[in-house]
């Protein structure tokens, strides 16, 4: 008879296998599970604040928006709070750290207060806000939904379509109703009528509309959206914190911003962000567009009336961070970063 042996290896005894191939193995399970996660969370199309129903007062109209910048200044200092003194050099998807810069926000202690917080949002109804009181409600409560989604979705919006689904099913309950990122954008900012062309001629046809959020409409789309709005890629405007006090300086300040670090210009050929190509209708025709462009630019002695336009290509990876050391805070909000107090 042969006798065979068998060798076992005590509990803890095995070398973890930490080579290139294992970590890539390892990193490609992680994105599938990521992948994954955000699937279920599209098929289900919850709200961020509906996980547990309120049952407090709804917010006075008079306190909305001071109550979205507040929430927008605790969101952004939280994600401050995690990043590296040498400013923002932590990777959000890089598993090669020990945690990534978003799990580490959605187990703060913080970032749980400040969802409890949005809770409020339930029971309340901005209709009774003036015009300028629901561009600074709505475009701060944009960016705070833009990242709260990202935060607890872990999601990389590396394509023109996972962004349209995100902005499509991230979304809060307001007022009863559930509002996405794409609601907020296209039926309230844009005021149902700037539409993106960069989804085909398809959309373009459809009647463009956003009923169950018209009664919250701008009077009036605002065409420096495209410079204002964030949207996490490396081409993005950066954040800012809105108020009604010093609304069009804050505006003019990201569009200036935005347009000094994107556009480029020869002696013959302006190169502008390619999110302009897709709003063409909002800036008129192309030497409109161009005027609009020069006149927030800095050292350009060119003059723009004969240039021939170029877009640059749209690059939808996202930043080392994503934005903000640089680009969430110009120097209006900044200073409201280090000195505001987060009033309830």
């Amino acid at each position: 008879s042969t006798s065979t042996s068998t060798s076992t290896s005590a509990p803890g005894s095995q070398i973890s296998d930490d080579s290139p191939a294992s970590r890539e193995r390892r990193q490609k399970r992680k994105d599938q599970l990521r992948r994954s996660t955000f699937r279920q969370f599209l098929e289900k199309n919850s709200d961020l604040n509906g996980w547990e129903r309120w049952e407090g007062e709804s917010i006075a109209p008079g306190n909305l928006c001071e109550f979205s910048s507040n929430r927008l200044l605790e969101l952004l200092k939280i994600f401050h709070s995690h990043m590296d003194p040498e400013g923002m050099n932590r990777s959000l998807w890089n598993s090669s750290k020990k945690s990534n810069l978003l799990e580490d926000i959605a187990s703060d202690l913080e970032f749980k207060k400040f969802q409890f917080s949005m809770l409020q949002l339930q029971k309340t109804n901005p209709a009774s806000l003036t015009n300028k009181e629901r561009f600074v409600f709505f475009i701060n409560l944009y960016h705070t939904l833009y990242l709260n989604g990202l935060v607890q979705l872990e999601n990389s919006i590396s394509s023109v379509g996972r962004a349209h689904e995100f902005s499509r099913k991230t979304s809060y309950m307001l007022g009863g109703k559930s509002i996405s990122l794409w609601d907020i954008e296209y039926g309230i900012l844009r005021a149902s009528m700037s539409r993106p062309s960069v989804l085909g001629l398809k959309f373009q046809k459809k009647k463009f509309k956003v009923p169950h959020v018209s009664e919250w409409a701008m009077s009036q789309p605002e065409p420096r959206l495209t410079f204002i709005l964030f949207t996490a890629s490396r081409c993005s405007p950066c954040i800012n914190i809105y108020s009604t006090s010093k609304l069009e300086e804050a505006i003019e300040a990201s569009a200036s911003e935005f347009l000094n670090r994107e556009v480029e210009v020869t002696e013959n050929c302006i190169r502008l962000p390619k999110a302009i190509s897709f709003y063409t209708r909002d800036f008129g025709t192309d030497r409109e567009t161009v005027t609009c462009v020069m006149r927030y630019l800095r050292d350009c002695d060119i003059m723009g009336c004969n240039l021939r336009i170029r877009y640059k290509d749209y690059d939808w990876s996202t930043r080392s961070w994503m934005g903000i050391p640089e680009l969430s805070f110009p120097r209006s909000s900044r200073k409201m970063a280090r000195t505001a107090s987060v009033v309830g």
